[in-house]
């Protein structure tokens, strides 16, 4: 597995090859997307994700822009404030964002 670089927090980045890897073992049903940023990798696994497999933004900044290309949720601490409001905000971006069906895939 290629780590492709380590971040500001001292953890691995996996490259979209490695995240789908992962994927593909038995019991992986999905991942904290917490990295620090949406760079080509975040965006090439989220274009073509295996089936059933989740992705959940874990960072605040990164939620809204996560949801628009494919995220299904967050474990987000601001969340913590208004549950009730970050709860909704799926089904929010759901509704505004064009679906991946309209949107073209990625190729690998």
């Amino acid at each position: 597995m290629k780590l492709d670089l380590v971040d500001d927090r001292g953890d691995a980045q996996l490259s979209a090859e490695a995240l789908r890897r992962l994927a593909a073992l038995p019991g992986m049903v999905g991942i904290k997307h917490a990295v620090g940023g949406i760079d080509a990798d975040t965006i090439a696994f989220l274009a073509d994700l295996p089936p059933d497999f989740v992705v959940l933004g874990g960072e605040d900044a990164y939620i809204s822009p996560l949801l628009a290309l494919g995220a299904h949720g967050g474990i987000l601490a601001a969340a913590h404030v208004a549950p009730a409001e970050y709860a909704t905000l799926p089904e929010a971006e759901a509704q505004s964002v064009p679906r991946p069906s309209a949107v073209p895939r990625l190729r690998r």
